[in-house]
């Protein structure tokens, strides 16, 4: 049986979606399960063989699908009709693309909205997996679960010991930036932060994508006393494989938090106007700063009360985020 799994959408998203994976590969023994999405992202799941096989949401010749009795290109059209189950996140509110990929001889098709409904304290993990309850699969999700291919660890190895860390396990990886900057605490803080974590004798690596350029530029240019290792916009395995080798990570609510919690590495998330309750990163090793409240273990399995206040990120000063790294990691 060869099953598709599509799924757009930024990194956190991407790892949200791991679940479905999972669900899919224990209800159907010896599936060949594939995904398609953007290429840099959707790699993660082929690198952590949760996935065989990836194709490229990048292609003109998938806009046809979206068009109601549109010609369907012969290329895709053949590709699409090797599933005999396509599971689709992508935005199709009228149907059509759900209609046009069974035109294209595609088996049952199931379609889930990528986005949790509005009001709701449901988490993200649990919203997905309920576009398979059409296959009697449960629908509480697994915690997403990444691991790094035994070639990604070399590379993390190789990367770490060229800059001079034969003991990486001292490293407290650090993620500044995140998808919008409402959700970036200050830059200034993470300097403090990364300073006073130096004084402790503990080396910080400063990890950055394509857009944090100008948040990482603020916080070097903030520090007085440290000088963290830069993890310049590493591929995403890498980076993956690079985090489980650090004692621990402590980001803003991003992609990177996702992508620690999912690799197992104990982690502390940062939130300020988004809903932990929906959008925190899941598993036993995560801890949520979110105002004055903390959160410890697996947000996906608490019980949330439906009322809500979102407080500012700059409830969270640099000396509580220090105590907490503290207590999480035994400094």
């Amino acid at each position: 049986m060869r099953i598709l799994v599509i799924r757009t959408g930024a990194i956190g998203d991407f790892i949200l979606t791991l679940p479905v994976l999972t669900a899919l590969r224990r209800a159907f023994p010896g599936v060949s399960l594939d995904v398609m999405g953007v290429p840099s992202i959707a790699r993660l799941a082929v690198s952590g063989q949760e996935a065989g096989a990836l194709l490229s949401i990048d292609r003109a010749d998938l806009a046809p699908f979206f068009v109601r009795d549109a010609p369907l290109p012969p290329d895709l059209t053949e590709a699409f009709s090797q599933y005999e189950m396509i599971v689709s996140f992508l935005p199709d509110r009228d149907g059509v693309f759900a209609a046009n990929l069974a035109r294209a001889g595609a088996g049952r098709v199931l379609t889930g909205s990528p986005i949790p409904p509005d009001g709701h304290r449901l988490h993200a993990t649990h919203h997905l997996i309920r576009a398979l309850a059409p296959l009697g699969i449960e629908v509480r999700a697994s915690v997403p679960r990444l691991c790094p291919s035994p070639d990604d660890r070399r590379r993390a190895e190789a990367f770490l010991a060229e800059r001079g860390f034969t003991r990486p396990a001292a490293l407290m990886a650090v993620h500044p930036g995140s998808g919008g900057r409402w959700k970036c605490w200050p830059p200034d803080r993470y300097a403090a932060l990364i300073d006073a974590l130096h004084t402790r004798n503990i080396p910080s690596l400063l990890s950055a994508g394509p857009a944090d350029a100008e948040v990482v530029n603020a916080i070097r240019a903030s520090l007085t006393r440290a000088t963290p290792l830069i993890a310049n916009q590493l591929d995403l395995p890498l980076l993956a494989a690079v985090l489980v080798r650090c004692r621990g990570m402590i980001g803003n609510d991003s992609g990177m938090t996702h992508l620690a919690a999912a690799a197992g590495v104990p982690t502390i998330a940062l939130f300020g106007p988004t809903d932990p309750a929906v959008w925190g990163p899941r598993g036993q090793q995560v801890t949520i700063l979110w105002g004055e409240d903390t959160f410890h273990g697996d947000v996906g399995e608490m019980d949330w009360p439906s009322a809500v206040q979102f407080p500012p990120l700059t409830a969270i000063t640099v000396d509580r985020a220090l105590r907490t790294v503290g207590g999480s990691f035994s400094l």
